[in-house]
């Protein structure tokens, strides 16, 4: 029977193709996720990104109450910049008044959980982007000791990317004095290459959709151990 143990409810940009597959891919047999969609605004201009990611959020309340019919164990908020961008007080409160958890909140209580105080930051975002999210972290007691970004504006490129592109990435960054990689953006395949690259540089490896589908699970009571993600999917929820 679907969704014999739980239902999870994700809100997906709608210009983003990589969240639903990868958190699918994630779950555990009876727990199934169903999403509802927020328009984003594909856009190529610098100056532009950050307005259209944030508008999202006007989406969300309507979202959230679509998915609230099904009964679900936890809804996530599956965009990791439309939740750092307004800093961490804002994403606290967004997360307690809609009951939902963001993809930014399930990073730090997945940081949290693997006792991670310092990270390299690895994104396909650009330099501005990148520098609001490590201030972000930063809110949340994380360091970012690198940060390194592709640059690229529009969200359906980064959906186009295949798995190498984040594995390079990763293995270019400058990991000395990080206690794990975070792989930032929904959007960007990673599902694929986690365990491998934790076994490459012997420290953990999150992605925003290992962390998302991980916290949701934990949320919603399911903590069957999702080894697809390395190090993180044997453990229970954070504090």
């Amino acid at each position: 029977m679907y969704g014999a143990r739980a239902r999870l409810g994700l809100v997906v940009p709608s210009t983003n193709t990589t969240a639903e597959p990868e958190i699918g891919a994630m779950l555990p047999a009876g727990v199934t996720a169903y999403a509802a969609r927020v328009l984003q605004v594909e856009t190529e201009d610098p100056a532009e990104k950050a307005a259209t990611v944030l508008a999202m959020r006007s989406g969300l309340d309507r979202a959230v109450g679509e998915l609230t019919g099904l009964g679900p164990g936890a809804i996530g908020f599956t965009c990791t910049a439309a939740s750092f961008l307004s800093g961490a007080a804002d994403d606290r409160e967004t997360c307690a008044r809609l009951g939902l958890l963001t993809t930014s909140r399930a990073v730090v209580l997945a940081l949290r959980a693997l006792g991670v105080r310092r990270v390299a930051l690895v994104t396909p975002y650009l330099e501005a982007i990148n520098e609001r999210e490590a201030a972000f972290l930063a809110e949340e007691g994380v360091e970012t000791v690198s940060s390194s970004g592709l640059g690229i504006v529009g969200n359906l490129p980064k959906g186009r990317l295949p798995v190498t592109a984040a594995a390079d990435a990763v293995l270019a960054a400058d990991t000395a004095g990080a206690d794990a990689v975070f792989v930032s953006c929904t959007n960007w395949r990673t599902l694929e290459c986690l365990p491998g690259l934790e076994e490459r540089l012997g420290r953990p490896v999150v992605s925003s959709n290992s962390a998302t589908g991980w916290a949701l699970l934990r949320a919603a009571g399911i903590d069957d151990p999702v080894p697809a993600i390395g190090r993180l999917g044997s453990l229970g929820a954070a504090a």
